[in-house]
């Protein structure tokens, strides 16, 4: 069971994300134009090693230790 857009029949996206990059949040745009999207807080850009700046660095990899 999901939910569907009614008009069309198809199913509508939902994104809801803690953080984010502006440039992640327009590629989801450019996949998705009609999703709805949410955050808590948006970070204007990412580093060389796609970390959002100045957001939380590479602490997925320090916390699951595959850095």
């Amino acid at each position: 069971f999901g939910l569907f857009n009614l008009t069309l029949g198809l199913p509508l996206h939902y994104i809801v994300a803690a953080i984010a990059s502006r440039q992640g949040v327009e590629t989801i745009q450019n996949a998705y134009p009609d999703a709805k999207i949410w955050i808590g807080a948006l970070d204007e850009s990412l580093t060389s090693k796609g970390y959002i700046t100045p957001g939380l660095g590479d602490a997925g990899d320090r916390l699951f230790g595959t850095k």
